[in-house]
């Protein structure tokens, strides 16, 4: 099943990961996915699409009690919201095997004190930011200090009561969005020091409901788990970020291929896949997005669009791939009267022009 619109496109990718209550998401930069087990204590890795999305490990037994999110930093160290520990838990990477690194927070209304954890999300420095659904606030902790040390906290008082946090999300220019799980109220963006630029909302066919999950891709594009319209949306900022325009939305309401009913949580992978919690109905789907070619590559960055070609090689850097480029290696003939076609830049035009060969 596909849906698109424009020239963007979502496409049912592969066979559901059965996957009862589960929490909010993460993957790596291996693509692999990691799945907070709501009630069960414990955070499930499965292997990327290639792997079959294979159950490879679980971690955090005898250590989390009720995991509602997962994030990763670009290293790949994983940070668990625990909501029942009103704690947030922090692992070695996956390649060493993630053993428990430590745990900070305990219930109360006080900077390095938790209630009602949600999503959690990581900017690149990295700092953890962690959504409290009860406190109704995020609040940014320091993981380089070894305890998860709290930095500061905002969306309290800016520009009033927030209620329930749902989803969060930082881009790479650490931009800040975050949804609620109340239907009436808007996105809100904030800089990366916690102050209000503005709320915003999708109008007409792309308007939210109660969005739970949020995260954005890797062209800084927030992708939302539309919750209340069962179904997945796509949005870009627009130019000097001023709202959110619609790209692409994905999903009607039922149990089949292309149907959600209340996604939950999503999370982009490396691939042009997005992987989505389909918590009404147990599973996690997978979906590829923005590959009308199925390279792997976001058409929206593909140095060939419209034609597959998975490595992105583009030997002389023009900024067009090979499998499209009338000239390769750039030296100013095209492939078919080129007698080295990948290799020595200039040269072949030069010994075309004087009947010699060059060393």
């Amino acid at each position: 099943s596909a849906s698109s619109v424009g020239a963007l496109s979502f496409e049912w990718d592969g066979a559901p990961i059965a996957v009862p209550n589960a929490g909010s998401i993460g993957t790596d930069a291996a693509g692999r996915i990691y799945v907070p087990l709501r009630g069960a204590g414990k955070v499930n890795i499965y292997d990327n699409a290639r792997g079959g999305n294979r159950l490879l490990a679980s971690i955090g037994g005898g250590e989390l009690t009720d995991p509602t999110s997962v994030a990763l930093d670009v290293r790949g160290y994983i940070y668990v919201a625990d909501a029942a520990r009103n704690a947030v838990v922090a692992y070695s990477p996956y390649y060493w095997g993630a053993p428990l690194l430590g745990s900070s927070g305990q219930k109360g209304p006080a900077l390095g004190q938790f209630d009602g954890l949600g999503q959690i999300a990581l900017d690149f420095e990295p700092r953890v930011f962690a959504g409290e659904t009860v406190n109704g606030r995020i609040q940014v902790l320091d993981p380089s200090r070894g305890t998860l040390a709290p930095l500061y906290g905002f969306g309290i008082t800016e520009p009033g009561g927030w209620g329930p946090v749902a989803g969060l999300a930082i881009d790479s220019k650490e931009r800040i969005v975050v949804s609620s799980s109340n239907p009436t109220q808007p996105l809100r963006y904030y800089s990366q020091n916690g102050a209000l630029n503005f709320s915003m909302n999708a109008a007409g066919p792309a308007q939210l409901s109660a969005p739970l999950g949020l995260t954005f891709d890797p062209l800084d594009r927030l992708a939302v788990a539309d919750t209340g319209n069962n179904r997945v949306q796509l949005f870009l900022f627009s130019p000097g970020g001023a709202g959110l325009g619609s790209l692409a939305a994905f999903g009607t309401a039922g149990s089949g291929d292309g149907q959600f009913s209340g996604p939950s949580s999503i999370s982009t992978a490396p691939g042009a896949l997005a992987y989505v919690v389909d918590s009404g109905n147990g599973r996690i789907v997978r979906l590829r997005y923005d590959d009308a070619d199925k390279d792997g590559a976001l058409d929206a960055a593909d140095n060939c669009a419209g034609k597959p070609n998975l490595a992105q090689g583009d030997i002389d850097s023009d900024g067009r791939g090979d499998e499209c480029d009338d000239d390769i290696d750039g030296d100013g003939l095209v492939n078919g009267a080129d007698g080295c076609p990948l290799m020595k830049p200039f040269n072949d035009k030069v010994e075309a022009e004087l009947g010699v060969k060059l060393l």
